[in-house]
């Protein structure tokens, strides 16, 4: 008769000599040295990556000859003569290039209308982009619409990114040489700052908005251990309740969006999967909201579970004085145009948000994935410099520039139909 216990001990000692089995201790160095490692490799490409001349260490876009005339809708002829009026340095080693600070020159000389979007008495678009779903592709929403609206549109839009989910993936595209001594919104919304004299907080959350490789793109960036601020936030609540006074969770982010509103005309915000206290205030503050949804039935099941939970926590957010959205978009993303299942998926989504959805969606590409592996948005390169399969990259910048066209288009109607 086979021992059982007999069989356990031998198991026991078979996987503990070849390492599967660990004791606690053993068990906390593993993690340990994952933990050194995971970030030693990150730190590795980070420092390939902060090589460049942009005020974020990465480098701005480049084109060449065709890719300029296609950006500025010039021939080549005149795009040769206008660079010449500009003084701009066309020739690198024998090749014809300039880069995006180019581009927005010679832009702004060819116009012959103001390019500036924004009337004096038009308010800031705040967009969240929100999905209590992990891994719908928020942060690549953000990044991308954020990047193509200041790169691939006629008008000049100023752009600020706030990055709220403190895993920071979009701080790492944005910023990736954020050092200790930046402030991030973190720091803002505990109250982790001292100004100098003279210095007010509209001040310092004008300079926390850093630039980044496209002309008037900035971002607000986020640390891991800017989550400390949840906890704060529920000491807060409970210190607040003890004393019979209100709590207003949404204040904190309310008075950064009302120090730098002004200087900008659209501002993303990149939520986290999670409802706790910064979700809460970036819905309270946002005026629009983008959801995305990845074409899986499970994922649009998670959504449709999603927006029964906002149907009433939205009730509370109106009972603290919302005055309602002006857009709300869902936005079927990572869709593989190949694949019957998924656009077949994507095609209900849009159906069953008739009026609340984009008209086209935001396509699966290798082109994402390849210019993610070096933290870019398929805006922040030109085919030209592209280092994988050129038409990949120009396919998914065609069908995402339509996104970023609706989205430029919703935009403009919002304004207009407040200045009635």
């Amino acid at each position: 008769m086979i021992n059982a216990n007999s069989i356990k001990k031998t198991l026991h000692y078979y996987f503990f000599n070849v390492g599967i089995i660990m004791n606690a201790d053993e068990t906390l160095l593993v993690f340990q040295k994952l933990a050194v490692d995971s970030q030693q490799s990150l730190d590795m490409d980070r420092h390939k990556i902060l090589v460049g001349d942009a005020p974020n260490g990465k480098y701005f876009r480049t084109y060449n000859q065709r890719e300029a005339c296609d950006a500025t809708g010039l021939s080549h002829r005149q795009i040769i003569k206008i660079i010449d009026e500009l003084g701009i340095d066309s020739v690198d080693g024998r090749k014809f290039c300039i880069d995006i600070n180019d581009i927005e020159k010679i832009r702004d000389y060819c116009s012959n209308y103001a390019r500036n979007a924004r009337g004096s008495e038009d308010k800031a678009i705040v967009i969240a982009v929100s999905n209590l779903k992990g891994g719908t592709g928020k942060t690549t929403v953000t990044t991308t619409f954020s990047t193509g609206l200041c790169s691939e549109t006629d008008k000049k839009y100023k752009v600020l990114v706030i990055d709220l989910d403190p895993q920071g993936t979009a701080s790492m595209y944005l910023k990736p040489n954020l050092s200790n001594d930046d402030f991030t919104v973190g720091d803002l919304l505990i109250g982790n700052y001292e100004l100098d004299e003279k210095e007010t907080f509209e001040d310092l959350a004008i300079t926390s908005c850093y630039p980044t490789n496209t002309p008037d793109l900035f971002v607000m960036p986020i640390r891991p251990s800017d989550r400390n601020y949840e906890v704060l936030s529920k000491k807060r609540q409970n210190d607040a309740e003890s004393k019979g006074e209100e709590f207003v969770v949404y204040q904190d982010l309310k008075n950064i969006i009302d120090s730098v509103s002004h200087a900008f005309d659209v501002i993303f915000l990149d939520t986290p999967p999670n409802f706790g206290a910064l979700t809460i205030s970036a819905h309270f503050v946002a005026n629009s909201i983008i959801v995305p949804v990845l074409p899986s039935q499970n994922d649009r099941d998670s959504t449709s579970k999603y927006f029964d939970f906002l149907t009433e926590a939205y009730k509370v957010i109106q009972l603290l004085g919302h005055n309602g959205y002006e857009s709300v978009n869902v936005l079927p993303t990572a869709v593989d145009i190949h694949s019957n299942a998924q656009t077949s998926i994507a095609s209900k989504v849009r159906v069953a948000s008739a009026n609340n959805c984009f008209s086209v969606d935001f396509l699966e590409s290798e082109a994402i994935k390849n210019c993610a592996e070096k933290q870019n948005t398929i805006f922040d390169q030109s085919a030209s410099e592209y280092d994988a399969t050129k038409q990949s990259l120009k396919n998914i910048q065609n069908s995402t520039r339509t996104l970023i066209y609706a989205l430029e288009a919703q935009i403009l109607q919002i304004w207009k139909k407040d200045r009635k």
